[in-house]
């Protein structure tokens, strides 16, 4: 990442469903995209990627990484252009920081805010935010960025046209920068104050930072030397405004530099008063600005429908998800009813044996109630017959009779009282064999 970030990109893009991957590899997937992607000014990774890892973030992420993941997000909305969302985030981002005395993060957060405010035209504000950018930085002790920042400040100064408020900061991050070896902050700044002085007309010490710009950073020379084609050809010296226009031509990145180079060539030949050599490069001019919208425009087509494929993956994938979460729980309702079900079958199975139970019990013990009650009977008719035969022979006749009444009236008694448990019984015989049926 440190070394190699070109390598480390293509091995983060080798990933080719990163989503696939398990929450915690894959909020650390979008974390290392971010940062290459910051460090080579590529896209930020798809807003959907950074939510699902701010979420896994929020729960397990430190201070530093939560704070982090939401700058990344709000970068991605920007790039969306779906700009409330990206405040939303960076404000967040930076409460987040601020609560953590992470005041690194905090300074990039302020910066992007203020980038924002800028695309809305709103210098005052953008200076505000890389004002306060600018006190995080410092707190963080990251002087580097804390100068660069006083060069967004002095560039929202130079909207407002207030050029020695500018220089005032420009000064300030020239002799901060100065003191370690950081050539290409150092061009940055030098860069800047050859373009404010520009605007001041002082030509010949915008000349003198241009180029001691120029002497520091190597690798992107062209819009420097764009730059002093301008200032001479504004100050009417046309050779050296050619001069550093055919320098600008030697390290051509891209189609955006060639139109800048060639719509500058349309206004030398211009002020030459070359019509026909004017009017071809203007005609040049045209067609590289159609060629190079027409390839951004087939890119972004490219980009909108990778994202809306990637979008309908995800729908697909979701309703994948819940149709196999309809089926489990459909599932899980299904097996909850059957086990209730045996539940109640068992409950119910368990009162039934508990009834029959207790059934059985009052059968037991009428039985053995009228098992005694039949042995008493048979009891009392030996008995009976007995004083049947004293009766017969007239031997004490009241005293006998009157007894034998008493007897017979309660034999006929327990006799009715056997015929009514041996009812009970059978009642009871028929209540449990349909209680079991």
């Amino acid at each position: 990442m440190k070394t190699n970030p070109d390598s480390a990109f293509l091995l983060l893009e080798s990933i080719i469903i990163p989503d696939k991957l398990d929450d915690r590899l894959f909020a650390h997937w979008c974390m290392l995209s971010g940062e290459v992607a910051d460090n080579l000014h590529k896209d930020m990774p798809y807003t959907s990627f950074l939510l699902k890892a701010q979420i896994w973030y929020e729960r397990y992420g430190t201070i530093y990484e939560q704070a982090q993941i939401g700058l990344y997000l709000g970068r991605s909305y920007v790039e969306d252009k779906k700009y409330d969302e990206a405040m939303r985030c960076y404000v967040n981002a930076l409460d987040i920081a601020l609560r953590g005395k992470e005041y690194n993060v905090a300074g990039f957060v302020c910066s992007y805010m203020a980038d924002l405010y800028v695309f809305k035209d709103l210098p005052s504000q953008a200076g505000l935010k890389y004002k306060e950018g600018a006190d995080y930085f410092l707190k963080a002790h990251n002087k580097r960025s804390y100068s660069l920042a006083l060069r967004d400040i002095s560039y929202t100064y130079c909207l407002q046209d207030s050029f020695y408020l500018a220089l005032q900061y420009l000064k300030q991050a020239e002799s901060i920068v100065s003191a370690w070896n950081d050539s290409i902050a150092y061009s940055s700044i030098t860069n800047a104050l050859g373009n404010v002085y520009e605007m001041m007309d002082s030509l010949d010490t915008a000349k003198k930072y241009l180029l001691k710009s120029l002497d520091f950073d190597q690798n992107d020379m062209t819009p420097t030397y764009l730059a002093l084609s301008r200032m001479y050809r504004n100050s009417g010296d046309m050779d050296s405004a050619r001069y550093y226009l055919q320098k600008s031509k030697m390290n051509i990145n891209n189609g955006y530099t060639l139109a800048g180079i060639t719509y500058q060539d349309y206004l030398l030949e211009k002020e030459l008063d070359n019509p026909y050599k004017a009017l071809s490069l203007l005609e040049s001019y045209c067609q590289i600005s159609d060629s190079v919208s027409m390839l951004q425009n087939e890119a972004r087509i490219d980009e909108i429908e990778k994202k809306y494929n990637h979008i309908k993956i995800l729908n697909e994938n979701d309703q994948l998800r819940i149709n196999q979460l309809y089926y489990v729980i459909m599932l899980i309702v299904a097996v909850t009813g059957c086990l209730f079900w045996a539940f109640l079958y068992q409950l119910k199975s368990k009162r039934d044996n508990e009834i029959l139970h207790n059934q059985q019990k009052e059968l037991d013990i009428k039985e053995k109630r009228l098992l005694q009650f039949i042995v008493d009977l048979e009891t009392k008719e030996k008995d009976l017959e007995k004083l049947r035969v004293l009766l017969s022979q007239n031997k004490q006749p009241l005293d006998i009779g009157k007894l034998y009444e008493e007897k017979e009236l309660t034999y006929q008694r327990q006799k009715e009282e056997v015929l009514k448990i041996r009812k009970e019984i059978l009642y009871l015989r028929n209540k449990m064999l349909f209680s079991m049926s």
